[in-house]
């Protein structure tokens, strides 16, 4: 269930700074946030941990300290109707290690790696920790299901160029988010995701996710670009296709690859794009239709429909939903 917000479920309780004083209590605060999992430790009662969090509709901020322990993410806990999140971690200090999809990423302080509770995971805190965990709907990243795979339990430095701007834009959000007004706090957020797109492109290219002339564009090299564009309403097949110096052809072969088609995907981006804006606060006084027209949706009618079709309620709806 790929949903436009996190669940609140019985292990998610209201904003702030929540401590648990052995491990049973622990468990009751987080086995079952957004999604079911277990937790694993040898402290028992000498268990000591301390969540401080802000869930922003669409995005989960949080901040853990905990003694060494597992969280293990098994198939039989996984069911259709589970929300379809992401979770980006930046250790902060100690060690931790995370497992998914045939990898693990062993992670030292200022490392950021990403995992996806739709598939079995595990994570392993051998040391005392701190880190920060962002959750998050996949459909707010802008890459597709296939390269979110190629990602997952993938350790990014955080020393590196594009971790050395991302990561203190995270950890600054994270110290601050609990003082933020909340219209603000969700602005920041959406900030965060956009920069963690730009993050998780350059681990898909490998640091050089530029189109040049001299070689043949990739599918993130389209897919970053398409979101840089998504705004321009003339953006089409045939216009991606002249900017990255192939044929129409073989970027339709690039999408149908992955289950997906170019003019979907657009629309789909624009979507999630209108979403964010209409779940806006400081812009609830805009109409509907400027916020779809902002991003491609000439037609008032269409847009309704398209949007309707997408998140299940006319945006006008989803907008005095969100308020």
């Amino acid at each position: 269930m790929d949903g436009a917000t996190l669940p609140t479920g019985s292990g998610t309780s209201q904003d702030g700074v929540r401590h648990a004083s052995g491990f049973d209590e622990w468990k009751r605060m987080l086995g079952h946030r957004f999604v079911p999992v277990r937790l694993v430790s040898e402290h028992g009662a000498a268990f000591t941990g301390t969540l401080r969090e802000r869930v922003l509709r669409d995005v989960s901020v949080s901040e853990i300290t905990a003694d060494s322990h597992r969280v293990i993410r098994a198939s039989s806990q996984i069911s259709p109707d589970d929300p379809a999140l992401l979770k980006l971690s930046v250790q902060l200090d100690g060690g931790g290690l995370i497992v998914q999809d045939g990898r693990q990423a062993v992670l030292s302080p200022g490392d950021v790696a990403v995992y996806d509770t739709a598939r079995p995971y595990t994570l392993a805190f051998d040391d005392t920790i701190r880190c920060l965990v962002f959750a998050f709907p996949r459909s707010a990243i802008g890459l597709g299901t296939g390269s979110l795979r190629e990602v997952t339990a993938v350790r990014i430095d955080g020393s590196s160029p594009s971790g050395r701007l991302v990561v203190p834009f995270l950890r600054t959000l994270a110290d601050t988010v609990l003082d933020l007004p909340q219209a603000q706090a969700l602005r920041f957020a959406h900030n965060a995701l956009d920069l963690v797109t730009t993050l998780l492109t350059d681990v898909l290219e490998g640091g050089h996710h530029r189109v040049r002339r001299d070689r043949v564009p990739t599918l993130a090299d389209v897919l970053d670009w398409i979101e840089a564009n998504l705004s321009d309403p003339g953006l089409s097949l045939g216009r991606i296709a002249q900017a990255h110096y192939v044929s129409p052809r073989y970027l339709q072969n690039l999408f149908s690859d992955r289950g997906d088609t170019v003019t979907g995907w657009i629309r789909s981006r624009r979507l999630e794009r209108c979403r964010r804006e209409l779940a806006d606060p400081l812009r609830a006084g805009e109409p509907v239709g400027a916020v779809g027209r902002r991003w491609g949706f000439g037609d008032p009618a269409h847009f309704s429909r398209a949007f309707k079709a997408r998140y299940g309620v006319p945006p006008a709806r989803y907008r005095d939903l969100s308020a």
